[in-house]
């Protein structure tokens, strides 16, 4: 499961990956929503490669958006892996997506899909069948309590406190 928020209405989704997909020469992510306790609403969206991992991207040309279609719609058909490489798309494993990312459900949203025939697919394609040893890790933010360029202060601070603590006791062991 990975956490999206929707651009447009600000709410907070929780979306189970289906697959990395590699279609020509980009990388797209295909999950689901829940939609009601029989469907799910199935997204793509395109995914940009940063330092930290993957991030969603939102920008879809028209011909790129019904290419997408088509694409999703023959995983659905289940079509055979031969000939989903002959029409240039592949699965792949290793998505890592950086902090919760934001997409947008008008832009992404392909189809609504009943549950068990999108499990159904998994299955048929040998995709995340188990839902522990998913591909996909949301990575947290690093967070520093002291950055590198408050450290001499930090530093002089605590010597003064030394010097203050090493004077104290000097003045009562003289007197």
């Amino acid at each position: 499961m990975i956490e999206l928020i929707d651009a447009e209405e600000n709410v907070k989704f929780m979306a189970t990956v289906i697959s990395g997909i590699k279609y020509g020469n980009e990388l797209y992510l295909l999950y689901a929503i829940e939609r009601d306790n029989e469907s799910d609403n199935l997204f793509i969206s395109k995914l940009i490669k940063n330092s930290e991992g993957y991030v969603i991207d939102n920008n879809f040309s028209v011909d790129e958006r019904d290419a997408l279609d088509d694409v999703v719609l023959s995983i659905l058909n289940k079509d055979p892996v031969d000939k989903l490489r002959e029409k240039g798309i592949s699965f792949v494993r290793d998505v890592y997506l950086y902090d919760i990312n934001r997409f947008s459900v008008t832009k992404c949203y392909v189809t609504t899909y009943k549950k068990s025939l999108i499990n159904d697919c998994i299955s048929n394609y040998n995709l995340f069948v188990n839902k522990k040893k998913t591909a996909v890790v949301v990575r947290e933010k690093d967070v520093s309590y002291f950055s590198k360029s408050n450290r001499p202060t930090i530093y002089l601070i605590l010597f003064g406190l030394l010097v203050l603590i090493v004077g104290i006791v000097l003045i009562f062991y003289v007197i």
